[in-house]
C-alpha cells in the first residue's frame, strides 16, 4: 500500500538527525515578554494536537499561567489546530510558527517538560534530540517508544487526556524526579550509537522514495 503524502511527510519530518542543535540559544520572539513557565510540545497530526490542547485546558485549572509552545510550519495542521484552540477558549497555547536552530535550542533548555504525544513513531528520534539539549520528556507510550526511551522518560497513553495531563502534573509538581529524569536522558541520549540512528534515517528516507515512485 502507497504512504499518502501527509506520512510521507511525517516520516521525513521526523528523520532528521542531530548530535545536538547548533548556534546560541535565543529565545523566540513570541516568548520576549512571557514567563518561562512553560511546556513544549511536537505534534504532527490532528489526534495528537486535540489530545495534547484538551490535556492542556485541564492542567491550565491548576496551573494557570502554564503555557504550551507549538514550533514548527504553520501548515495546515497548525492553522486549523490554532484555529480550533481559539474557537474552544484555550489561552496560553502559543503557535511560534518556524524557529530556528537557536530559537529550538532555547525552547528545549528553559522548557518545563518536553511532551511528545507521537501516535505512530519510527524510532523516536525527537525525544532523544530533546533529551541531548537537558530537556525531561514525558512520551506517549505507543509503539517503540518504551523500548527506546527506557526509564528515562515518564509515559502516557497518547488517546487519553486525563492521563496526558497527569503525567505532564507529575513532572510540573516534582522537581526530584524532573532532576531524575534529565540525568537519565542526557545518559540514554548519548548512549546511542548515531550510526545506527543514521542508518535507520537512511532507510526511512529509502522507504519514503520506495512508496513515492
Amino acid at each position: 500500500m502507497r504512504a499518502s503524502s501527509r506520512e510521507q511527510g511525517r516520516r521525513v519530518r521526523h528523520a532528521r538527525l542531530r548530535r545536538k542543535v547548533s548556534g546560541s540559544a535565543e529565545r523566540p520572539r513570541l516568548l520576549v515578554r512571557r514567563t518561562l513557565h512553560h511546556i513544549y510540545a511536537t505534534v504532527v497530526d490532528d489526534t495528537q494536537g486535540r489530545t495534547l490542547v484538551a490535556a492542556f485546558a485541564e492542567l491550565r485549572q491548576t496551573y494557570p499561567s502554564l503555557r504550551l509552545v507549538l514550533a514548527g510550519k504553520r501548515d495546515v495542521l497548525f492553522r486549523r489546530l490554532e484555529r480550533q484552540t481559539q474557537i474552544k477558549g484555550i489561552k496560553n497555547v502559543i503557535f511560534t510558527g518556524f524557529v530556528s536552530d537557536g530559537q529550538l535550542r532555547w525552547l528545549y533548555e528553559h522548557t518545563k517538560a518536553y511532551i511528545f504525544p507521537s501516535l505512530s513513531e519510527g524510532f523516536g528520534l525527537p525525544g532523544l534530540e530533546a533529551m541531548m539539549h537537558g530537556a525531561p520528556v514525558v512520551s506517549s507510550n505507543a509503539t517503540c517508544l518504551p523500548e527506546v526511551y527506557k526509564d528515562a522518560v515518564i509515559y502516557f497513553d497518547p488517546l487519553d487526556i486525563e492521563d496526558m495531563a497527569a503525567r505532564i502534573h507529575d513532572i510540573l509538581t516534582d522537581e526530584k524526579l524532573r532532576k531524575q529524569l534529565i540525568a537519565k536522558g542526557t545518559a540514554l541520549a548519548n548512549s546511542y550509537s548515531w550510526l545506527r540512528l543514521a542508518e535507520q534515517t537512511l532507510a526511512v528516507y529509502q522507504e519514503v522514495l520506495k512508496t513515492s515512485s
